[in-house]
């Protein structure tokens, strides 16, 4: 699992998460064996994350993948993503999957849990330069060099 996001998730979420390798990945089929098996203890709910290694299937698919994961591992599954694009987290919001983003976007239905990551800093408008930046502004206008 990525460091940022384990760090991420123990800063904002719970401090005592837990992540470690989920070790009964031979219990899968073979095509679901080449993704990444996470086991984690979050707010007290034990989730598998599984990485998706490669190229991410359509939702269509992804649904069904998680099925078969979660009938046989016996608890939620959650994707775990580097980084995806604007459209695949909307559609993934819109079909109820769960997903963790490494840059700090959190969604867990099963929990109630939704976080996007927010700007830190955030910068007023400026509408009207101060007389000494007026200044600063005709000198630099009139004098080029």
């Amino acid at each position: 699992m990525g460091v940022l996001a384990e760090a991420y998730i123990k800063e904002t979420v719970d401090g005592r998460a837990e992540v470690r390798n989920w070790t009964e990945k031979n219990l899968l089929p073979v095509f679901l064996r080449e993704n990444f098996y996470y086991e984690m203890t979050i707010l007290g709910t034990t989730i598998i994350l599984m990485e998706i290694i490669g190229e991410i299937p359509g939702i269509d698919t992804l649904k069904k993948h998680i099925r078969r994961v979660e009938s046989l591992a016996n608890h939620q599954i959650v994707l775990l993503f580097k980084n995806i694009t604007r459209y695949r987290r909307k559609s993934l919001i819109e079909n109820r999957i769960p997903f963790i983003i490494e840059n700090g976007q959190i969604y867990l239905p099963f929990i109630g849990l939704d976080l996007k990551k927010a700007p830190e800093n955030i910068q007023t408008e400026i509408k009207q330069f101060t007389a000494s930046a007026q200044m600063a502004y005709l000198y630099f206008l009139y004098h080029k060099n």
